[in-house]
């Protein structure tokens, strides 16, 4: 089985503090995909660090202190990728991937627009470049995955409060149709494989103080895998609280 976990960090020198490693050391992951990690390449050393023996890529956002993606493996990947070919998004550091013998593993950071109109439109150029090249992913002759914060809460299963937030970003119908053609075109929810009926959130508003605690949230984090990959076991790691993000593990009957 190979299992891999994705999280957004929301900052990961934050994360650590609040006990990453705690989490970590728990778990017996062979992938971990971290999205907003916030700290440059130049920056690990100490805690922050990967641990010692594993292989990590990382494309770090030209503005310092924003956005950035990593990828860390136990194993040793044939290549890496660090661009998706879309210059904005590159230049942000949004999608960072490992090829190996038999796979591709994909660290991608979705944008969020809710910030306004015009970040909304990136969003949605963004989608756009993504459904291209995941057709081209589909046709690659290896199993693919696509692990990351995408933004979206897909149906109202994936968040709590789908009435209210029917005309807010990241459940907007044409976002939600997004993904429903995603998964109509060689693509699979892997939480979903598993656990098709549950009401399940990775990440609550900080806004509210209550809002983890209630279990008022949003599913905006996925496991986007060809349907090569095989889902076996699915989980979001509430505990410890080290984001306001959930780390969502997947464990697959798969080999890389």
């Amino acid at each position: 089985m190979i299992t891999i976990a994705t999280l957004n960090c929301n900052g990961f020198k934050a994360c650590v503090r609040k006990g990453f490693w705690t989490w970590f050391d728990q778990k017996d992951i062979d992938i971990v995909c971290l999205q907003e990690v916030r700290c440059a390449q130049t920056e690990f050393s100490g805690s922050v660090a990967p641990k010692e023996g594993w292989h990590w890529a990382q494309v770090d956002a030209e503005e310092k202190g924003y956005s950035s993606v990593a990828i860390w493996s136990k194993r040793k990947p044939q290549r890496v990728f660090t661009s998706i070919g879309l210059e904005w998004a590159d230049k942000e550091g949004r999608a960072v991937g490992m090829e190996f013998e038999n796979s591709i593993v994909w660290s991608v950071y979705f944008p969020s627009g809710t910030s306004g109109a015009e970040r909304q439109a990136k969003k949605d150029e963004f989608l756009i470049h993504m459904t291209t090249l995941m057709e081209q992913w589909t046709q690659l002759g290896k199993k693919v995955v696509l692990c990351g914060d995408i933004n979206i809460a897909h149906t109202a299963l994936d968040i709590f409060h789908d009435k209210t937030n029917a005309k807010t970003s990241g459940f907007l119908p044409h976002e939600r149709q997004w993904v429903t053609d995603i998964l109509s075109n060689g693509w699979q929810d892997s939480m979903r494989q598993v656990l098709p009926d549950m009401e399940i959130y990775s990440w609550w508003t900080t806004r509210s103080k209550t809002a983890r605690e209630k279990n008022v949230g949003w599913r905006i984090d996925y496991h986007f895998a060809t349907s090569a990959w095989k889902p076996m076991q699915a989980t979001v790691d509430k505990e410890p609280q080290i984001s306001d993000h959930a780390p969502v593990v997947i464990g697959y009957d798969n080999t890389l």
